[in-house]
């Protein structure tokens, strides 16, 4: 089994190819936090180890509109810690398993790298990721 790392250069980003995919999906995430955008942060979401949340009704609106309803706390919480943006340095992809570094994350409660898992082709935050 393979394991593949990226590390951003001096381009900005992670390139293209899977981990291009990964840290496109991280980043939809937290600019759809940021933007009050709930659909597009819980698109992004996992229910269980399986599951993305949109396929289960009650659990996506209720991330929907809890998430929909909190941009301005989390323009204002990366304001206080500085940052001005959620940037990805850094994907390692090992089978359906993918950790993402991010610069910036902890401003919104998450961990600096976090766990991206692949189902049916798709990139997904496990809910664990923000159970803290």
């Amino acid at each position: 089994e393979r394991v593949t790392q990226h590390y951003a250069g001096d381009t900005g980003g992670v390139g293209g190819g899977e981990e291009g995919k990964v840290a496109d999906r991280f980043e939809q995430f937290f600019d759809g936090l940021i933007a009050g955008d709930g659909e597009a942060a819980c698109d992004v979401i996992l229910v269980d180890a399986e599951t993305p949340m949109k396929d289960d009704a009650t659990t996506y609106d209720l991330c929907t509109t809890t998430y929909g309803g909190m941009g301005d706390m989390f323009k204002d919480a990366m304001k206080e810690a500085g940052v001005e943006k959620i940037e990805v340095t850094k994907v390692v992809i090992d089978g359906d398993t993918a950790t993402v570094t991010a610069k910036g994350a902890g401003a919104l409660g998450g961990a600096e790298s976090l766990t991206m898992t692949k189902v049916d082709g798709d990139w997904y935050l496990g809910a664990e990721s923000f159970a803290g």
